[in-house]
């Protein structure tokens, strides 16, 4: 049986014990998860982008689950399955447009606040 989280966390902490300052592995992965951001969402300011890569990877996973339901409808024969196909479709498509909607926030909020502040 493959050790769980905290045995593989504590694992990870006792080997580095005594080496200089190595990130996590939840930082690590988070690093890798992020994903490029298209320009028309770039706000020129790294902690919106950042924030922007976060969203971005959580839109791409989001995406790529409502495809692969929406090709799961097709192939299904059972009603029920049918139904829960269906549901999960719904549901990811769902989250993709408000994914979307997330990622304008940042310009909207500072051409908002520019145009206040002027």
């Amino acid at each position: 049986m493959p050790p769980t989280r905290q045995e593989f966390l504590h694992l990870v902490q006792q080997e580095s014990i005594g080496r200089p300052y190595q990130t996590s592995v939840d930082t690590a992965l988070g690093m890798i998860k992020t994903a490029a951001v298209s320009f028309e969402h770039l706000t020129n300011d790294p902690n919106w982008d950042r924030f922007l890569s976060y969203v971005q990877a959580k839109l791409d996973e989001a995406k790529k689950e409502r495809d692969q339901w929406l090709s799961h409808c097709g192939h299904v024969g059972e009603e029920a399955s049918l139904r829960h196909s269906q549901m999960q479709y719904n549901r990811f498509d769902a989250v993709v447009k408000v994914l979307e909607e997330v990622m304008g926030l940042p310009i909207q909020l500072q051409q908002t606040y520019q145009e206040v502040k002027k």
